[in-house]
């Protein structure tokens, strides 16, 4: 028998994802109450971020069974197919389409609706942003730090040449320290004296253990260093920039860039009313936006200045993560903040972070 069984969970899913085939089946009582199970029909699922609270309780999200996925798929008509897949992924971006050829094997494609975009992924493979030195394992060296308490902390004197570029505008320059690094966008350039000046500042000045940090940095972003299998992303016109090998067409592949900087929320307002009972197995979870704002500092052990997370959960209790994949995100897989109790993850997998795997707990919070 199908049914509604939520009111909020059925308006949110059907309102973004027409595809979506809802099966809400009575399962074994546990702790005295009936848990309701989502079966969501295998395909990506660009649903926006889902937020599931205490009166979520009791819910199980999962993949429908072949048997399930074969009677929706009867009732499609030929306009409304969907790509099937062996499990649901819910992600948080959007598809690139209407890709235009710059020039040989460079493309680009505008998407209007985002505020920021900043990454790409093509047939499930991350495409780097651009990177100077495109190297990995070398770096630039700026001149000297600025004899300035202040000012000190953002900027530096640079080597004539190394910011020779038509637009810097969406440029990040990552400037590495002794026990992490700074992120920092571009505020100007004072070539009287080679002097750049970003819009945020670094915690230390720079060049404060100039020993161990070899005055070393990159910078990311820039349009002009394309190389094949990169991109670049101009957020003043939401235009993504992204040169192919040649062995790839970007109108007939699938391409994805990420929107949301959280992807799955089971969290409570109130640690005394606690989100209790969730079972969330056999889905992938996908696309995590990573953001960082043009004035905030961006410095911090283990990336602990993003908030971005794929999975994030906070006064919640009994919540069972299982064969559950986390995958292509800009920062970390799950956060487990204050108010959690008794989360299980089995037999599962978090891949290609842009930070870390798990986060647990913070260094402010008490308990």
């Amino acid at each position: 028998m199908w049914c509604h069984f939520h009111p909020f969970l059925v308006t949110m899913v059907m309102v973004h994802s027409p595809s979506v085939f809802i099966a809400a089946k009575k399962h074994l009582h546990i702790d005295s109450m009936d848990r309701k199970t989502i079966h969501l029909y295998p395909t990506y699922h660009f649903i926006g971020t889902i937020h599931l609270k205490q009166a979520h309780r009791h819910i199980q999200l999962t993949t429908m069974n072949i048997t399930d996925t074969f009677a929706f798929e009867q009732l499609l008509t030929n306009e409304s197919t969907h790509r099937r897949l062996s499990k649901i992924i819910i992600s948080d971006g959007v598809a690139v389409t209407g890709w235009t050829l710059v020039k040989e094997n460079t493309y680009s494609a505008v998407v209007p609706s985002l505020t920021f975009v900043n990454q790409l992924f093509v047939n499930n493979q991350r495409i780097v942003r651009t990177r100077v030195p495109n190297n990995y394992s070398e770096y630039l060296q700026y001149a000297a730090p600025l004899n300035d308490s202040t000012m000190g902390r953002y900027g530096f004197q640079y080597v004539p040449g190394q910011f020779d570029y038509k637009s810097l505008a969406g440029a990040m320059v990552i400037v590495y320290h002794t026990w992490t690094e700074s992120h920092h966008y571009i505020d100007r350039l004072i070539t009287t004296n080679n002097t750049i000046i970003f819009t945020n500042p670094s915690v230390h000045p720079f060049g404060k253990f100039s020993s161990l940090e070899q005055r070393r940095f990159h910078i990311e972003n820039l349009c002009e260093a394309l190389i094949p299998n990169s991109s670049c992303f101009v957020n003043e016109t939401k235009t993504i920039y992204f040169m192919t090998n040649g062995s790839c067409d970007p109108n007939k592949s699938q391409i994805i860039t990420s929107v949301n900087e959280i992807v799955m929320s089971i969290a409570s307002d109130d640690i005394d009313h606690p989100v209790e009972d969730i079972i969330s197995d056999n889905v992938a979870i996908q696309h995590g936006a990573w953001n960082i704002n043009r004035t905030e500092p961006a410095e911090a052990v283990g990336a602990e200045c993003l908030t971005s997370i794929a999975l994030f959960m906070a006064n919640a209790t009994s919540i069972i993560i299982s064969n559950v994949e986390i995958s292509h995100t800009g920062s970390y897989g799950i956060r487990i903040r204050e108010g959690t109790s008794h989360v299980s993850m089995i037999n599962s997998l978090i891949t290609d972070m842009g930070a870390g795997g798990i986060w647990i707990g913070d260094l402010t919070t008490p308990t």
